[in-house]
């Protein structure tokens, strides 16, 4: 599947994130819309994907996590 086709990117945490930062670039290269559940992981998202990510889909608990705010 090529990226750069798509109109939409939804990435999950379960996957790798190097694997997620390199997708999400390549897709906002193409200008596709990215967009992130943030489900899968309880740690922070790295600066590298946050700067690629159009839309962040999270829980209340998981945004705190992701995002390292304190509840």
């Amino acid at each position: 599947m090529n990226i750069s086709l798509g109109k939409i990117l939804l990435l999950q945490r379960e996957i790798p994130e190097y694997v997620n930062v390199v997708a999400a670039r390549t897709a906002q290269k193409a200008g596709t819309l990215v967009i992130l559940d943030v489900g899968g992981r309880d740690e922070p998202l790295s600066q590298a994907l946050l700067e690629q990510i159009d839309i962040i889909s999270p829980n209340e608990v998981l945004i705190h996590i992701s995002l390292n705010i304190s509840l």
